[in-house]
């Protein structure tokens, strides 16, 4: 759990930042994320059982990015690398 929470707020640090990593297994949801850093306004919870971020905008695209985003982070909290490698699979095949 510390890891996941110290991974989500290092990552909306580097998107407020623009401090875009630009790794390979990264998600192409953060390219708008990071374009478009100034349309979001996010606002974090740490809890003990791990941590709330709720992020919104004005920006339709933003904010359908921001739910694709939200669906990949979870889908990968519950299920860790399995989920980042059939992601991965699925961009490669298209």
């Amino acid at each position: 759990m510390a890891v996941l929470t110290s991974h989500v707020s290092g990552m909306i640090n580097r998107v407020e930042e623009g401090d875009d990593p630009k790794i390979f297994i990264q998600s192409p949801t953060l390219d708008i994320l990071f374009e478009r850093r100034d349309q979001i306004k996010t606002e974090i919870e740490t809890t003990e059982e791990g941590i709330i971020v709720v992020q919104t905008s004005d920006d339709l695209e933003v904010v359908k990015a921001l739910h694709t985003h939200a669906a990949e982070v979870t889908d990968m909290a519950n299920r860790g690398m399995q989920a980042v490698h059939e992601s991965m699979m699925k961009r490669e095949n298209h």
